[in-house]
Protein backbone atom coordinates (compact mmCIF):
# COMPACT_ATOMS: atom_id res chain seq x y z
CA UNK A 1 0.00 0.00 0.00
CA UNK A 2 1.07 3.43 -0.33
CA UNK A 3 0.33 6.62 2.06
CA UNK A 4 -0.33 10.06 1.28
CA UNK A 5 3.33 12.06 2.93
CA UNK A 6 2.60 15.53 1.71
CA UNK A 7 -0.31 17.59 -0.63
CA UNK A 8 0.41 21.06 -1.40
CA UNK A 9 -3.05 22.95 -0.25
CA UNK A 10 -2.46 24.26 3.23
CA UNK A 11 -4.96 25.41 5.39
CA UNK A 12 -3.49 28.32 8.19
CA UNK A 13 -5.97 29.99 10.47
CA UNK A 14 -8.80 29.17 8.55
CA UNK A 15 -7.23 30.04 5.08
CA UNK A 16 -7.19 27.51 2.05
CA UNK A 17 -3.35 28.15 0.24
CA UNK A 18 -4.39 26.18 -3.05
CA UNK A 19 -3.28 28.48 -5.56
CA UNK A 20 0.34 27.85 -7.60
CA UNK A 21 1.64 29.76 -10.23
CA UNK A 22 1.41 27.83 -13.59
CA UNK A 23 4.59 26.02 -14.47
CA UNK A 24 6.31 25.75 -10.96
CA UNK A 25 6.36 22.77 -9.01
CA UNK A 26 3.48 21.25 -7.71
CA UNK A 27 4.23 17.84 -5.46
CA UNK A 28 2.32 15.23 -4.04
CA UNK A 29 4.28 13.04 -1.99
CA UNK A 30 3.83 9.61 -1.19
CA UNK A 31 5.27 6.72 0.75
CA UNK A 32 4.88 2.84 0.07
CA UNK A 33 5.02 0.49 2.38
CA UNK A 34 3.67 -3.31 0.55
CA UNK A 35 4.42 -5.04 3.47
CA UNK A 36 5.19 -5.09 7.80
CA UNK A 37 7.90 -6.52 9.21
CA UNK A 38 6.80 -8.56 12.34
CA UNK A 39 10.80 -9.36 12.98
CA UNK A 40 14.74 -9.02 11.63
CA UNK A 41 16.57 -11.60 13.00
CA UNK A 42 19.46 -14.08 12.23
CA UNK A 43 19.34 -16.86 9.33
CA UNK A 44 22.08 -19.44 8.14
CA UNK A 45 25.37 -17.96 7.11
CA UNK A 46 24.66 -15.23 9.25
CA UNK A 47 22.05 -13.84 6.59
CA UNK A 48 19.24 -11.50 7.33
CA UNK A 49 16.34 -13.13 8.07
CA UNK A 50 13.08 -11.52 7.70
CA UNK A 51 9.61 -12.48 9.72
CA UNK A 52 6.36 -11.37 8.06
CA UNK A 53 2.91 -12.36 10.06
CA UNK A 54 0.47 -14.17 7.37
CA UNK A 55 1.25 -16.86 4.59
CA UNK A 56 3.25 -15.33 1.10
CA UNK A 57 4.00 -18.63 -0.29
CA UNK A 58 3.37 -17.76 -3.83
CA UNK A 59 3.42 -13.50 -3.69
CA UNK A 60 7.27 -13.23 -2.85
CA UNK A 61 9.73 -15.26 -5.30
CA UNK A 62 13.48 -16.89 -4.58
CA UNK A 63 15.78 -14.84 -6.97
CA UNK A 64 13.77 -11.67 -6.84
CA UNK A 65 14.74 -8.35 -4.90
CA UNK A 66 13.29 -6.70 -2.19
CA UNK A 67 14.14 -3.55 -0.62
CA UNK A 68 14.15 -3.48 3.46
CA UNK A 69 14.04 -0.96 5.34
CA UNK A 70 14.09 -1.80 9.56
CA UNK A 71 15.20 -0.48 12.62
CA UNK A 72 17.52 -1.79 15.80
CA UNK A 73 18.21 -0.40 19.02
CA UNK A 74 21.69 0.47 17.26
CA UNK A 75 21.20 -0.01 13.04
CA UNK A 76 19.09 0.67 10.42
CA UNK A 77 18.42 -1.70 7.43
CA UNK A 78 17.98 0.47 4.74
CA UNK A 79 18.87 -1.48 1.51
CA UNK A 80 18.09 -3.91 -1.25
CA UNK A 81 18.18 -7.54 -0.65
CA UNK A 82 17.85 -10.76 -3.24
CA UNK A 83 15.72 -13.32 -1.59
CA UNK A 84 17.29 -16.70 -0.81
CA UNK A 85 15.04 -18.60 0.43
CA UNK A 86 11.00 -18.30 1.17
CA UNK A 87 9.37 -20.88 4.41
CA UNK A 88 5.84 -20.60 5.68
CA UNK A 89 4.94 -21.79 9.09
CA UNK A 90 1.93 -21.29 10.20
CA UNK A 91 0.86 -18.24 11.05
CA UNK A 92 4.02 -16.78 9.96
CA UNK A 93 6.22 -16.56 6.55
CA UNK A 94 9.91 -16.27 7.26
CA UNK A 95 12.37 -14.79 3.59
CA UNK A 96 15.61 -15.57 3.87
CA UNK A 97 18.07 -12.64 2.05
CA UNK A 98 21.43 -12.11 0.42
CA UNK A 99 22.09 -9.81 3.04
CA UNK A 100 24.47 -9.80 6.32
CA UNK A 101 22.29 -9.75 10.02
CA UNK A 102 23.74 -6.65 12.34
CA UNK A 103 21.29 -6.70 14.94
CA UNK A 104 17.64 -7.69 15.55
CA UNK A 105 14.32 -5.31 14.57
CA UNK A 106 10.95 -5.72 15.11
CA UNK A 107 9.68 -2.17 13.43
CA UNK A 108 9.59 -1.99 9.72
CA UNK A 109 8.20 -2.83 6.23
CA UNK A 110 10.27 -4.11 3.20
CA UNK A 111 8.91 -3.54 -0.55
CA UNK A 112 8.46 -6.56 -3.07
CA UNK A 113 6.13 -5.48 -5.57
CA UNK A 114 7.76 -5.92 -9.31
CA UNK A 115 7.26 -3.87 -12.32
CA UNK A 116 5.59 -1.62 -9.89
CA UNK A 117 4.64 1.86 -11.16
CA UNK A 118 1.78 4.83 -9.33
CA UNK A 119 -0.33 5.87 -12.47
CA UNK A 120 -2.48 9.69 -11.74
CA UNK A 121 -5.03 11.16 -13.64
CA UNK A 122 -6.60 14.25 -12.69
CA UNK A 123 -10.44 15.19 -12.40
CA UNK A 124 -11.81 18.40 -13.19
CA UNK A 125 -13.65 19.93 -10.71
CA UNK A 126 -16.04 22.25 -12.08
CA UNK A 127 -17.81 18.75 -13.92
CA UNK A 128 -16.25 15.74 -12.17
CA UNK A 129 -14.70 15.01 -15.80
CA UNK A 130 -11.22 12.80 -15.74
CA UNK A 131 -8.76 14.22 -17.77
CA UNK A 132 -6.95 12.33 -20.20
CA UNK A 133 -3.52 12.81 -19.40
CA UNK A 134 -1.67 10.70 -17.07
CA UNK A 135 1.35 9.91 -15.52
CA UNK A 136 3.16 6.85 -14.60
CA UNK A 137 5.73 7.24 -11.81
CA UNK A 138 8.08 4.03 -11.58
CA UNK A 139 9.36 2.67 -8.36
CA UNK A 140 9.92 -1.25 -8.68
CA UNK A 141 10.18 -3.90 -6.15
CA UNK A 142 13.90 -3.04 -4.58
CA UNK A 143 13.18 0.48 -4.28
CA UNK A 144 12.53 2.86 -1.36
CA UNK A 145 9.64 3.33 -1.77
CA UNK A 146 9.43 7.74 -1.48
CA UNK A 147 6.96 8.72 -5.10
CA UNK A 148 6.85 12.13 -5.63
CA UNK A 149 4.46 13.71 -8.41
CA UNK A 150 4.14 16.99 -10.13
CA UNK A 151 0.59 17.58 -10.75
CA UNK A 152 1.79 20.71 -12.50
CA UNK A 153 3.96 19.11 -15.62
CA UNK A 154 3.05 21.23 -18.45
CA UNK A 155 4.19 19.04 -21.45
CA UNK A 156 2.13 16.11 -19.99
CA UNK A 157 -0.95 17.89 -18.82
CA UNK A 158 -1.61 21.33 -18.66
CA UNK A 159 -0.17 23.05 -21.71
CA UNK A 160 -3.12 21.45 -24.15
CA UNK A 161 -5.70 23.12 -21.44
CA UNK A 162 -4.22 26.40 -21.21
CA UNK A 163 -3.20 27.36 -24.72
CA UNK A 164 -5.66 26.88 -28.04
CA UNK A 165 -4.24 26.59 -31.51
CA UNK A 166 -3.07 30.06 -32.19
CA UNK A 167 -0.64 29.67 -29.11
CA UNK A 168 -3.08 32.36 -27.32
CA UNK A 169 -3.92 31.38 -23.22
CA UNK A 170 -7.20 30.48 -23.34
CA UNK A 171 -8.03 29.39 -19.42
CA UNK A 172 -6.01 31.18 -16.64
CA UNK A 173 -6.97 28.88 -13.75
CA UNK A 174 -6.60 24.91 -14.20
CA UNK A 175 -8.65 23.63 -10.67
CA UNK A 176 -8.60 19.77 -10.11
CA UNK A 177 -8.00 17.10 -7.67
CA UNK A 178 -6.07 14.21 -8.57
CA UNK A 179 -7.15 10.18 -8.62
CA UNK A 180 -3.80 7.99 -8.06
CA UNK A 181 -3.89 3.79 -8.46
CA UNK A 182 -0.92 1.39 -7.87
CA UNK A 183 -0.29 -1.45 -11.01
CA UNK A 184 2.44 -4.25 -10.68
CA UNK A 185 3.29 -7.04 -12.25
CA UNK A 186 0.60 -9.63 -10.71
CA UNK A 187 -1.95 -6.91 -10.27
CA UNK A 188 -3.37 -4.72 -13.14
CA UNK A 189 -6.89 -4.53 -11.94
CA UNK A 190 -6.39 -1.68 -9.40
CA UNK A 191 -9.37 0.96 -9.47
CA UNK A 192 -8.66 4.91 -8.89
CA UNK A 193 -8.17 6.45 -5.76
CA UNK A 194 -9.72 9.63 -5.33
CA UNK A 195 -7.32 12.22 -3.18
CA UNK A 196 -10.33 14.16 -1.25
CA UNK A 197 -8.34 17.00 -0.59
CA UNK A 198 -9.15 20.44 -1.36
CA UNK A 199 -8.75 21.10 -5.16
CA UNK A 200 -5.75 22.61 -6.43
CA UNK A 201 -5.33 25.98 -8.53
CA UNK A 202 -3.09 26.47 -11.19
CA UNK A 203 -2.86 30.17 -12.40
CA UNK A 204 -1.92 31.33 -15.85
CA UNK A 205 -2.91 34.19 -15.95
CA UNK A 206 -5.39 36.72 -14.00
CA UNK A 207 -8.34 38.53 -15.67
CA UNK A 208 -9.51 41.87 -14.98
CA UNK A 209 -13.05 40.76 -15.50
CA UNK A 210 -14.68 37.77 -17.80
CA UNK A 211 -13.98 39.01 -20.97
CA UNK A 212 -10.04 40.20 -20.63
CA UNK A 213 -7.35 38.24 -20.23
CA UNK A 214 -3.48 38.25 -20.71
CA UNK A 215 -2.07 36.07 -23.39
CA UNK A 216 1.73 34.82 -24.44
CA UNK A 217 2.17 37.27 -26.59
CA UNK A 218 2.09 40.76 -24.98
CA UNK A 219 5.44 42.40 -25.12
CA UNK A 220 5.25 43.63 -21.35
CA UNK A 221 3.64 40.83 -18.80
CA UNK A 222 1.64 41.89 -16.38
CA UNK A 223 2.24 40.20 -12.13
CA UNK A 224 -0.64 40.70 -9.95
CA UNK A 225 -0.02 41.78 -6.68
CA UNK A 226 -1.43 38.92 -4.42
CA UNK A 227 -1.22 36.37 -7.06
CA UNK A 228 2.05 34.27 -7.69
CA UNK A 229 4.00 34.31 -9.84
CA UNK A 230 6.92 32.72 -11.13
CA UNK A 231 9.55 32.81 -14.25
CA UNK A 232 12.38 30.54 -15.71
CA UNK A 233 15.45 30.35 -17.02
CA UNK A 234 16.62 27.54 -19.94
CA UNK A 235 20.59 27.24 -19.37
CA UNK A 236 23.05 24.90 -21.56
CA UNK A 237 25.98 22.88 -20.03
CA UNK A 238 28.00 23.88 -23.35
CA UNK A 239 28.02 27.95 -22.53
CA UNK A 240 27.83 27.85 -18.77
CA UNK A 241 29.40 24.58 -17.48
CA UNK A 242 29.73 25.09 -13.60
CA UNK A 243 28.49 29.12 -13.19
CA UNK A 244 26.75 29.99 -10.61
CA UNK A 245 23.97 32.63 -11.57
CA UNK A 246 21.71 35.04 -9.42
CA UNK A 247 18.86 36.34 -9.90
CA UNK A 248 17.43 39.84 -8.88
CA UNK A 249 15.15 42.24 -9.25
CA UNK A 250 14.58 46.00 -9.31
CA UNK A 251 11.78 48.30 -8.37
CA UNK A 252 10.85 51.09 -10.50
CA UNK A 253 8.35 53.28 -9.89
CA UNK A 254 5.52 54.66 -13.18
CA UNK A 255 8.35 56.29 -15.30
CA UNK A 256 10.65 53.62 -14.50
CA UNK A 257 13.11 55.10 -12.54
CA UNK A 258 14.86 52.85 -10.05
CA UNK A 259 13.58 52.83 -6.50
CA UNK A 260 15.43 49.75 -5.33
CA UNK A 261 17.95 47.61 -7.09
CA UNK A 262 19.69 44.27 -6.66
CA UNK A 263 16.76 42.63 -4.66
CA UNK A 264 17.93 38.83 -4.24
CA UNK A 265 15.85 36.23 -5.51
CA UNK A 266 17.62 33.08 -5.85
CA UNK A 267 21.08 31.21 -6.99
CA UNK A 268 21.68 28.48 -8.94
CA UNK A 269 24.66 26.28 -10.64
CA UNK A 270 24.41 25.12 -14.55
CA UNK A 271 26.11 21.85 -13.47
CA UNK A 272 24.21 19.87 -16.88
CA UNK A 273 21.72 21.63 -19.20
CA UNK A 274 18.52 22.63 -17.08
CA UNK A 275 15.86 24.73 -16.15
CA UNK A 276 16.17 27.17 -13.12
CA UNK A 277 12.30 28.54 -11.65
CA UNK A 278 12.04 31.14 -8.93
CA UNK A 279 8.86 32.05 -7.04
CA UNK A 280 9.06 35.87 -6.87
CA UNK A 281 6.14 35.59 -4.64
CA UNK A 282 7.80 33.70 -1.82
CA UNK A 283 10.78 36.06 -2.31
CA UNK A 284 9.48 39.15 -1.53
CA UNK A 285 7.68 40.11 1.41
CA UNK A 286 6.66 43.43 0.87
CA UNK A 287 7.30 45.90 -2.01
CA UNK A 288 8.03 49.66 -2.03
CA UNK A 289 4.43 51.45 -2.23
CA UNK A 290 5.34 53.49 -5.18
CA UNK A 291 6.53 50.19 -6.94
CA UNK A 292 4.50 49.58 -10.95
CA UNK A 293 7.06 48.10 -12.57
CA UNK A 294 9.90 44.95 -11.61
CA UNK A 295 12.79 44.75 -13.90
CA UNK A 296 14.40 40.69 -13.28
CA UNK A 297 17.79 40.40 -14.11
CA UNK A 298 19.83 37.10 -13.77
CA UNK A 299 24.11 37.54 -13.68
CA UNK A 300 26.65 34.73 -13.73
CA UNK A 301 29.70 35.03 -11.13
CA UNK A 302 32.81 34.52 -12.86
CA UNK A 303 36.42 34.97 -10.66
CA UNK A 304 35.22 37.30 -8.47
CA UNK A 305 32.92 39.38 -10.74
CA UNK A 306 29.69 39.28 -12.70
CA UNK A 307 29.63 38.71 -16.22
CA UNK A 308 25.92 40.10 -17.09
CA UNK A 309 23.79 37.59 -19.26
CA UNK A 310 21.70 38.73 -22.03
CA UNK A 311 18.32 38.51 -19.91
CA UNK A 312 16.74 41.54 -18.58
CA UNK A 313 12.85 42.08 -18.81
CA UNK A 314 10.71 44.26 -16.76
CA UNK A 315 7.08 43.56 -15.62
CA UNK A 316 4.36 45.67 -14.79
CA UNK A 317 2.64 45.49 -11.23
Amino acid sequence: MINLVSYPVEINSGKINNMFAGFDDVNIEFKREDLSVFSIGSGPDNKILITLSGDYLGVLFVGEWLYLFATGINYIYDNSFKIISIDYSSPDTEILVNGDFIESASVGYINYKQDYFVETKLVNVDNNAIRQFSETISDDGNASGEITINVNNPVNYLESDILDNSGLVSNSVNRFKVMYREVWRENQTEVFILIDEEPIYILYNAELNGIEKINNKLEEPIIWDGYPFSFSLFHSLENNSGLTYEATFNEMDINKNNLTTENFINTFKTLDFGQMQANFTDKTTELNENTRYINFNINAFVLSDYDSLEYSSDYAI
